[in-house]
C-alpha cells in the first residue's frame, strides 16, 4: 500500500512538473522572424500577398507581436507626392502576408524615388 502511494505521488509530481515546464515555455516571448537591426535607419519596401497596391513602404521598420502574430511596423516615408495621404503615418504589415522585401538606405531610397517615381 505504501509503495502505491509513493508511485502515485511520483506520477502526480511528474505531471505537475510537465505542466509547469510547458507553461514557462509558452510565457517566453519568441524571437522576431528577421533580425530587427536589418531595418534600423532604412526604408524597406514590403511586397504583400493579395494587396491591391502590391507594396508597402516602411521607414525604421520593427517587429511587434499582436497576440500570436508578427507585424512589421514603422512610419510611411515621404515619396514626394503632396497628395500621398499615407506620408509620415504609422504603418503596419502582417508578416505572414509578406512575399518579399527590399531594404534601402535613405540615400538609395531617395535616389530611386526621385529618379523614377513609379519604380517602387
Amino acid at each position: 500500500m505504501n509503495g502505491r502511494r509513493v508511485l502515485g505521488g511520483m506520477i502526480a509530481a511528474a505531471l505537475l512538473l510537465g505542466v509547469l515546464l510547458s507553461y514557462g515555455a509558452e510565457a517566453q516571448e519568441p524571437n522576431p522572424p528577421v533580425d530587427p537591426g536589418k531595418f534600423k535607419g532604412k526604408v524597406t519596401v514590403f511586397y504583400v500577398h493579395g494587396s491591391i497596391e502590391g507594396s508597402v513602404m516602411i521607414r525604421d521598420a520593427k517587429f511587434e507581436r499582436v497576440r500570436d502574430r508578427w507585424f512589421v511596423t514603422g512610419t510611411a516615408p515621404d515619396v514626394g507626392d503632396q497628395n500621398d495621404w499615407t506620408r509620415d503615418t504609422h504603418a503596419a504589415v502582417d508578416w505572414d502576408r509578406v512575399e518579399s522585401f527590399y531594404v534601402f538606405t535613405e540615400e538609395q531610397f531617395q535616389q530611386q524615388v526621385f529618379a523614377d517615381p513609379g519604380a517602387i
